[in-house]
């Protein structure tokens, strides 16, 4: 008797978001052993399996890639909202980051992101802010797979007030804790070019380039970011990155709203992928990136939430359908960006974008990340495209997750991480905490 496998999900309608395959298949099986996927076929060829999920008239597809947030700032989700760019940044996020952000606010933030991604479908996110290894050890304990990236800034920041080297102890303290581990990475992340000095970014990608480290940072968001480059260093935000070494590493850039076509044509040339925010870019007045001029220069592009305070949630369908309609009204082309391509940049291309080759979409060898959708919503019925659904699905419809294997919401629960005691944790956090 051949060995059982561990678990084997029937489903009616799968999208593997592998481009040999079709789009979306019908009655599909997916089975799971360990943290990998062992099969993907028919019923009559399925192998036997200690538990069988019958996902019924479920959508089935990869876990969704959030390739840029900052996890901890649920805590500052609807915080002084509406107020210009500079002002909101300069006069009320930094200032309060300095005065709240600690350790506990790090741990409690990072476990209400965790809980509000996983239960909208996310299963990979990639994270910059401060005190990265007490975010870590919320993250693993979550199930989720996790790019943390410990920020480095020229001004005293709420982990390195005395800017004498602690981003640096932390970062090391990350890499020394989670090597080799398969869900947890460490990565070097400088906030921002206007940020950070020429000292710090060459630095700092010497660093990543050492230890072999995802590289992510903000650039060019702003036109004033775009504007100020240009007078102070006579060049762009990419340009200088360029000449500073930080393209010798694989890296992440988030936002790219105001970049030149000679920008695009040195991120298609090397290994950099642009991480699009459509709703924090349009939320806090910064424009729409040119997704469309990128993908066709071939720069490598995935999708972010930003964090709650810009955005102001963690939901990546959302993002898939704002993403889609601001490129559709930016460029007055209802087909500027297809829902399609949306889906890659949240799933396979994500994936790609962090440097992951076994992750981002389903075949057999790759690991098991799996969301099932319940289509039987209201809001998404009748279906009668099922890439269209992007366009409907508000995030609560998502009814099972794996992570490597590992089921961590069930029937819409979190099975890894306890709802009610968090929230509990926040009440009592709030009560002694000045916000």
């Amino acid at each position: 008797m051949s060995k059982k496998i561990a678990i084997l999900i029937k489903a009616k309608h799968v999208t593997t978001m592998d481009p040999s395959r079709d789009f979306v298949e019908e009655n599909l099986c997916i089975g799971i052993d360990g943290n990998k996927i062992c099969y993907l076929g028919p019923a009559n060829g399925a192998p036997e399996a200690k538990e069988v999920i019958d996902a019924g008239n479920h959508w089935v597809l990869p876990g969704l890639v959030n390739a840029h947030t900052h996890l901890p700032m649920t805590l500052l989700r609807g915080f002084s909202d509406d107020v210009p760019l500079k002002d909101w940044l300069e006069k009320h996020i930094f200032p309060a980051e300095g005065r709240l952000v600690s350790p506990e606010f790090c741990r409690l933030g990072s476990k209400i992101a965790a809980l509000e991604a996983m239960l909208s479908g996310t299963t990979t996110v990639c994270d910059m802010y401060y005190f990265e290894p007490d975010i870590a050890e919320v993250m693993d304990q979550s199930g989720m797979k996790a790019f943390l990236g410990q920020s480095f800034i020229d001004f005293p920041a709420p982990d390195n007030k005395k800017q004498d080297g602690n981003d640096y102890k932390l970062l090391e303290e990350l890499i020394e804790k989670y090597s080799g581990h398969e869900r947890i990475h460490a990565v070097v992340a400088p906030h921002a070019p206007y940020t950070c000095s020429d000292d710090t970014l060459k630095k700092t990608a010497a660093f990543a380039k050492k230890h072999n480290l995802l590289y992510s940072i903000h650039v060019s968001e702003t036109g004033f970011e775009m504007q100020q480059s240009q007078e102070q260093h006579g060049m762009t935000p990419v340009a200088r990155l360029q000449k500073l070494g930080v393209f010798d590493c694989q890296s992440v850039f988030a936002h790219c709203v105001h970049v030149t076509d000679d920008d695009i044509k040195i991120m298609a040339k090397n290994p950099t992928a642009a991480i699009y925010n459509p709703e924090s870019n349009m939320k806090l007045g910064s424009g729409a990136a040119r997704i469309r001029k990128m993908l066709d220069e071939g720069v490598q592009v995935g999708l972010g939430t930003d964090g709650c305070a810009s955005n102001n949630d963690l939901n990546m369908f959302g993002e898939m359908n704002t993403g889609a309609k601001l490129q559709k009204v930016s460029l007055a082309d209802n087909a500027a960006i297809t829902a399609k391509e949306m889906l890659a940049m949240a799933t396979r291309e994500g994936a790609k974008a962090l440097g992951l080759n076994d992750t981002g979409y389903l075949a057999v060898g790759m690991k098991a990340d799996i969301i099932s959708v319940d289509l039987l919503h209201a809001n998404l019925q009748p279906v009668h495209d099922i890439p269209s659904l992007i366009y409907c699905i508000q995030g609560h419809e998502v009814q099972d997750v794996w992570i490597d294997g590992k089921q961590t919401v069930k029937d819409h629960k979190c099975l890894t991480l306890n709802a009610s005691e968090i929230f509990e944790e926040l009440a009592a956090y709030r009560k002694k905490m000045d916000f």
